[in-house]
């Protein structure tokens, strides 16, 4: 319960602080992050951002401009989120992070 609501004041007042905060206790896949773009910027635009920086798109979900990439083997991942963030058509770039189900403890409610 307390995590939830860290998660809820975070998003309700300190969206990008927090947010990385919870993520460092987090894991995440190695050789892929999560790109999202401005609206303004076609799928073309990012391509060339892709090719520049080694990326490989993996999957795009358009509706909300996001491009899970591969990086470019040799590099780690947070040198090419910094790249990316470089980019003035970036809003983002993070991990891919992994989530995991907690199990019920016992005497927990549903």
């Amino acid at each position: 319960m307390p995590r939830i609501l860290l998660l809820l004041f975070c998003l309700l007042s300190f969206q990008n602080a927090c947010y990385s905060q919870l993520a460092q206790d987090q894991t995440y896949i190695p050789g892929q992050i999560l790109v999202k773009f401005k609206v303004s910027v076609s799928q073309g635009e990012a391509q060339v951002l892709h090719n520049r920086l080694g990326s490989t798109i993996l999957k795009h979900f358009q509706k909300m401009n996001i491009d899970l990439v591969k990086i470019k083997s040799g590099l780690t991942v947070e040198e090419v989120i910094k790249r990316y963030q470089e980019d003035p058509n970036v809003v983002y770039a993070e991990p891919n992070y992994t989530r995991r189900m907690q199990p019920k403890k016992r005497g927990d409610t549903p």
